[in-house]
């Protein structure tokens, strides 16, 4: 493991100028105000890159962040207002074009703070420590516990298997909030769908051929009804006809008969009678006429009452069957209004029971991601009780040290968990930058310099103090800052 040896900072927030040889724990501290926050940040700022205007010191044009290891390498780091700019050099391979990468694979997690897991709130620290744990995870496992190929965002590079399983979970929680989105709009059209259609049992028009031939029988009757009328109005007409040509007939044969008699009894007394016999003739001639005009208005009479019993008849079979035919009609309009409604039903149904179908597929979609992230979650469960630190694990959301909850277990052995989690993830510079450390009482904070000190890493850490700007290294120097 390669070791800090100068930090040189320049211009950076509340320092103008600052240089000192880092030790195994370096206590950097002062009254509020003083410049401790500016060392720590002018630290980070270097291994953790990016640019920060913020950075720079008021007034000045320029800053500068210079850390150097026992190897030779050189990383330094200058601030303006527009821009930041990394200078790294290796002693062997000069100039590295990439620097920031060869801070990153030196610096692995900087950020892995001892302070960080001790400060904690306790809700969170189970999820604060699965996120820094390196914990390696198999594809074929993550791939068998998905249940499916599952495409995820860009990791960085160097993302522990735990990173890439919770990029797997998001995914596929993702995908069920969506496909469970989708089971819900189907569903809900499904309902939407089945109170259009008509209730259970209602007839749709299956009917319509046989009322509409009921509506046919009905005006053929209509139009024998009104031809058997005309026919018997003929028929009427001929016989009234016939009638008076005969009443005529027998009157001229009666008044023939009458005439000879007169002429056989008026041939003897024919001259004495003559004007007798032409009165009588024309007597005879008028009461012919009379009796057949009497005959004739007679039979216009039984012509005309039976005519208009005819038309009675006729009228009152035509309201009859025109009226059945008007109701048949309305039927039938019902029936074809109901065959369409029908037919409209029936691809209400199709639509329904493709919507159905859809939310159906979809739910058991959603089971089977759901039973996803239950074997992802069981994974993680199973690899965060078997963390790499010994007595060290997490069941059920909340941290266990020793088999005790984190927060019931002494300060001296959560501060030594603490320095293993940091130790683990230290990389190959052991440099770990901490702050807070005038939250620990005087002798939690003792055993956080003995527990620093022997841990084998380089720690530059931050404490609130009364006087101006310090840098103090345990145990082998201490001073104050240039």
């Amino acid at each position: 493991m390669s070791r800090c040896t100068q930090i040189e900072v320049v211009n950076i927030m509340g320092i103008e100028q600052l240089k000192f040889v880092p030790g195994n724990v370096t206590i950097v501290s002062g009254r509020n105000g003083a410049g401790k926050t500016s060392v720590l940040e002018a630290i980070r700022s270097v291994l953790k890159g990016g640019h920060d205007a913020s950075l720079l010191r008021s007034g000045a044009e320029k800053g500068s962040v210079r850390v150097l290891l026992d190897d030779g390498t050189e990383m330094l780091k200058t601030v303006t207002k527009e821009s930041s700019n990394l200078r790294v050099v290796h002693p062997v391979a000069g100039r590295v074009s990439k620097g920031q990468a060869l801070i990153d694979s030196l610096v692995d997690s900087l950020g892995v703070d001892p302070m960080a897991l001790l400060n904690c709130p306790a809700s969170k620290r189970a999820e604060y420590l699965a996120d820094i744990m390196a914990l390696d995870v198999p594809e074929p496992a993550i791939r068998e516990a998905a249940g499916r190929p599952v495409a995820v965002g860009k990791l960085p590079a160097g993302a522990s298997g735990l990173d890439r399983l919770e990029a797997v979970r998001e995914a596929l929680y993702d995908e069920r909030t969506g496909v469970n989105r989708t089971a819900k709009d189907k569903r809900v059209t499904a309902g939407q769908l089945r109170e259009t259609l008509p209730p259970d049992g209602a007839t749709a028009g299956a009917d319509l051929a046989e009322l509409r031939a009921v509506r046919a029988e009905l005006a053929e009757q209509l139009s024998v009804a009104e031809k058997d009328a005309a026919s018997k109005r003929k028929t009427t007409e001929k016989d009234a006809a016939t009638a008076r040509e005969k009443a005529v007939e027998a009157i001229k044969a009666n008044a023939q008969a009458e005439l000879d008699a007169i002429r056989e009894d008026a041939q003897e007394r024919i001259r004495a009678i003559e004007r007798e016999r032409d009165s009588a003739l024309e007597r005879v001639k008028e009461r012919a006429r009379e009796q057949a005009e009497a005959k004739a208005a007679e039979e216009r009479a039984v012509c005309a009452e039976a005519e208009r019993q005819e038309r009675e008849v006729l009228e009152s079979v035509r309201a009859m069957l025109g009226g059945a035919i008007a109701e048949q009609d309305t039927i039938v309009a019902l029936a074809e209004a109901a065959e369409k409604e029908h037919a409209r039903a029936e691809k209400t149904r199709e639509i329904l029971a493709a919507a159905e179908r859809d939310a159906d597929k979809a739910e058991a979609d959603s089971k089977a991601l759901t039973e996803a992230l239950e074997r992802i979650d069981a994974l993680k469960a199973s690899l965060l009780e078997k963390l790499p630190i010994k007595g060290l694990e997490i069941r059920e959301g909340a941290v266990f040290v020793d088999g005790l909850p984190f927060e019931r277990v002494n300060s001296a052995r959560q501060i030594e968990v603490a320095f293993q989690v940091a130790k683990l993830r230290a990389g190959k510079v052991g440099l770990i930058v901490a702050d807070g450390l005038e939250r620990f009482d005087e002798e939690t904070y003792r055993t956080f310099e003995a527990a620093a000190a022997s841990a084998g890493l380089q720690f530059v850490v931050g404490r609130v103090g009364r006087g101006e700007l310090a840098v103090r290294t345990l145990p082998e120097t201490e001073g104050k800052a240039a």
